[in-house]
């Protein structure tokens, strides 16, 4: 299965590290840094790698306010 979404680019470097090849730009980003992916999810451990990039995004952008 194919999905089509919209993701901020500080956001895709952590779903490209935990997808690989499996996420595809689609397009340029628009001027608020949106970028158009597709995502091929072949498994259910997909959404959960989805899962992990999002957790780990946000613990580095909350330790990165408590810890300067």
């Amino acid at each position: 299965m194919k999905a089509e979404i919209f993701m901020h680019l500080d956001r895709l470097a952590y779903l490209k590290e935990e997808l690989q090849d499996k996420v595809t730009l689609l397009g340029e980003p628009d001027s608020s840094g949106q970028q158009k992916i597709s995502i091929e999810i072949t498994s259910d451990t997909d959404l959960i790698f989805i899962f992990h990039a999002g957790v780990r995004y946000g613990l580095d952008k909350m330790q990165a306010v408590f810890i300067k």
